[in-house]
């Protein structure tokens, strides 16, 4: 099973989602930023590291806010996503299509990534 962290940024009800760039899975969906967990690695510190690596931004981790696990194409993915607060730094798009704050009101219309979407649905229905 493949191990993935993933931030959850809000500021001022908006939150911080990333477009799937054209030749990767999922081109084109949005999802909360994050990525593979290396194997030094526990899921907080992967976090920390991928916002660095594709936004040049440093974040700080505040509490996990779910878990779950989704299939894609027969891979099993374990999900744990965390409420995050930005740091320091200009975010840069570096990995991605493009970058959005989106209004909590407005998150479940965009077309996320399937294993996002249990984590967009708690994180509009815990008002936030």
């Amino acid at each position: 099973m493949l191990h993935v962290s993933a931030g959850i940024l809000i500021k001022d009800d908006r939150v911080f989602l990333a477009q799937r760039p054209e030749g990767k899975q999922q081109a084109g969906y949005w999802e909360f930023p994050g990525g593979k967990i290396e194997i030094e690695e526990n899921p907080e510190t992967a976090l920390v590291r991928e916002f660095m690596e594709e936004f040049g931004v440093q974040i700080r981790v505040l509490r996990k806010f779910h878990e779950n696990v989704h299939t894609y194409a027969g891979k099993a993915v374990k999900l744990y996503s965390f409420l995050v607060v930005h740091q320091a730094g200009t975010f840069a798009l570096r990995e991605h299509a493009a970058l959005a704050w989106v209004p909590l009101s407005k998150l479940l219309t965009y077309r996320l990534a399937p294993a996002d979407i249990p984590i967009a649905e708690k994180l509009v229905g815990s008002g936030i």
